[in-house]
């Protein structure tokens, strides 16, 4: 069995096969009064990559933190695996690989040392070799193992994250923002790894880019104002914009009195998500993901007003 394949030992210790996300109404609440960061928040993940959508501010790194036991919900629960977040958090970090938004790495180390102290500390032992070996092949950086950190791109440290939530072989992933500062080769490369780690362990990520849901397939979830708005297959988010998104000509904008505006697919042109079609020349759009993902959060925010 290889490194990175099914069966995980951390996972084993408490289900028999990929182990399983599992919140219940999550609600945190972060200072004082206001908007709860995340609201009565309930899903379930198995084996599988789950890409969390939503605007800035929506609650997508509060989920991923508390699915990591870096936040405990303020009520709700959250559980990986059989290993509660508020009860026991210290069972998840050893069920959970994170690699979070912010780069830091102490850049006067080399990449392995970096990888082998990291190793040390979380007692791997004489596996230590084997294990950052292996991380490094994955993120394609075994080339760059004995160079300072200092030296490496905003994309190459990004990946040596992900090799240092590889090297435990985790039994879950939770991954902020895998494509920030990455090149497209980069990006590529990375959402083939998540993807192909989510067939048999779930993967948790949070992205501002929707094209990544094409690459990684599997589900999406969508937050808006700290509440889950729907949770879907990827393959379905392009249909929620079905015969709703028609091209005018740029000219024409100021002619649209419902519906949200927003730029076209062609130069010179301006989309809108209508219930029917705006204007006598407008023409319906192919509906996409970007597309789709605009509808949920247009209808999410309609609900909202008219509640």
């Amino acid at each position: 069995m290889s490194l990175f394949s099914g069966g995980v030992s951390n996972g084993s210790n408490f289900v028999g096969g990929p182990l399983e996300i599992y919140l219940e109404d999550v609600t945190v609440q972060v200072g004082g009064l206001g908007r709860p960061a995340l609201d009565r928040v309930s899903l379930r993940q198995g084996a599988g990559c789950l890409t969390v959508l939503g605007p800035r501010g929506c609650g997508k790194s509060t989920l991923l933190s508390v699915v990591a036991s870096r936040l405990a919900p303020s009520t709700g629960t959250a559980r990986v695996g059989r290993a509660d977040v508020a009860q026991d958090p210290l069972a998840v970090r050893r069920l959970v690989g994170y690699v979070p938004e912010a780069v830091t790495v102490p850049e006067d180390l080399t990449l392995s040392e970096y990888l082998l102290e990291l190793a040390r500390l979380d007692g791997l032992g004489r596996e230590s070799r084997d294990r950052v070996e292996a991380a490094l092949a994955a993120v394609h950086l075994a080339a760059s193992a004995h160079r300072r950190l200092k030296a490496f791109s905003g994309g190459m440290k990004r990946r040596a994250l992900v090799a240092q939530a590889l090297m435990k072989d985790p039994a879950c992933l939770v991954v902020e923002t895998p494509t920030a500062g990455l090149d497209p080769y980069e990006q590529l490369m990375t959402l083939e790894l998540l993807r192909s780690l989510g067939e048999d362990r779930p993967v948790l990520l949070s992205t501002t880019v929707v094209d990544d849901v094409q690459d990684l397939g599997g589900h999406v979830a969508v937050l808006d104002r700290g509440r889950l708005i729907r949770r879907l297959p990827a393959r379905e988010l392009a249909l929620m914009a079905r015969g709703l998104v028609w091209e005018l000509p740029w000219s024409f904008r100021a002619r649209v009195h419902e519906g949200l505006v927003f730029p076209g697919p062609r130069p010179d042109t301006v989309a809108v998500l209508a219930q029917s079609s705006p204007h006598q020349v407008a023409r319906p759009v192919d509906p996409t993901p970007e597309y789709g993902y605009l509808v949920l959060l247009w209808n999410s925010r309609r609900e909202s007003q008219s509640a």
